[in-house]
């Protein structure tokens, strides 16, 4: 039985343009593949891929304002708060692949080196942890990404490796803690029906002192380290990490949110670096969901 709202919805022929954009990129792709000659050719794009620019597509053409329109999606996905926390999980896991295949990580890390001392490294080896795992959602995907570059510069110091290690592991807790997009305090948030503005006013007495009081230790106990060169960086690798990072506290949706982080890593990725291509983007995304 229709209710009276589902009742006065009118059929618009644009409704249908999300299906059309799913279909042309699926099928599309695999009958080009096909024709070139390439193995597993409706295997090339991902169907969870495809079907992400569909869905974006239609909360936009959606009669109302972008949130309701999330929203929406989420009850007609099934249950709202699983499906939110399943939402986040993949755009969050989308967003970490994405911009650390594009060189966004080594990107915000040399510009550290750039205007940080070489005696403050570890304190800026916490401080780029907090601030990457604030924008990405995910202290994990931090470590994994900051911890190669922080062994290298025990390597060229008088760092011990369990320090600089630990300035990575701290500071990435940090910012997943604070992060407004963060999968775990998105399922607190939505299973307690709090809003996030409140849960992060809560965390920022309990974890900002922490902080402080760690970064004094770093910069009271680091010695004279060797300088340290850093490269030449592109600042629009930089971008999608500032832009999440500012997005996340508007009143912006969360998925909203990281669907732009998505959306300009995968630009930036697109137009200053020569080896990212539109299946590498793909590939990306597609490693970020499972």
């Amino acid at each position: 039985m229709q209710t009276d709202s589902e009742a006065t919805v009118q059929a618009r022929a644009i409704a249908l343009l999300p299906l059309i954009v799913f279909l042309t990129i699926f099928l599309g792709s695999g009958i080009y593949h096909s024709l070139i000659g390439t193995e597993f050719a409706f295997y090339q794009v991902k169907a969870p891929v495809a079907a992400l620019p569909a869905i974006i597509l239609a909360a936009l053409v959606y009669r109302g304002k972008l949130n309701q329109g999330i929203e929406e999606f989420l009850k007609g996905a099934s249950h709202p708060n699983l499906i939110l926390m399943f939402m986040v999980f993949m755009l969050a896991g989308a967003f970490a692949s994405v911009s650390s295949a594009i060189g966004s990580v080594d990107a915000t890390v040399q510009m550290g080196l750039s205007v940080i001392p070489p005696s403050f490294v570890l304190p800026m080896l916490f401080v780029i942890s907090a601030f990457i795992a604030t924008a990405m959602g995910t202290s994990m995907g931090t470590i994994a990404a900051c911890a190669p570059i922080a062994f290298g510069f025990t390597q060229v110091t008088d760092i011990d490796v369990i320090y600089a290690i630990g300035a990575v592991v701290g500071g990435a807790m940090f910012g997943d803690n604070l992060s407004m997009i963060s999968d775990t305090t998105i399922a607190a948030t939505t299973s307690q029906r709090v809003q996030l503005r409140d849960k992060f006013r809560v965390n920022v007495w309990i974890a900002v002192p922490a902080s402080i009081v760690t970064i004094l230790i770093y910069v009271l106990s680091t010695g004279s380290s060797n300088a340290v060169e850093y490269r030449d960086f592109n600042w629009l690798l930089v971008l999608p990490y500032i832009a999440v990072f500012i997005l996340a506290f508007s009143r912006l949706h969360v998925l909203a949110v990281l669907s732009i982080g998505v959306l300009l890593s995968g630009l930036f990725g697109l137009f200053a670096t020569a080896e990212f291509d539109l299946l590498k983007l793909n590939t990306s995304i597609y490693e970020g969901f499972v």
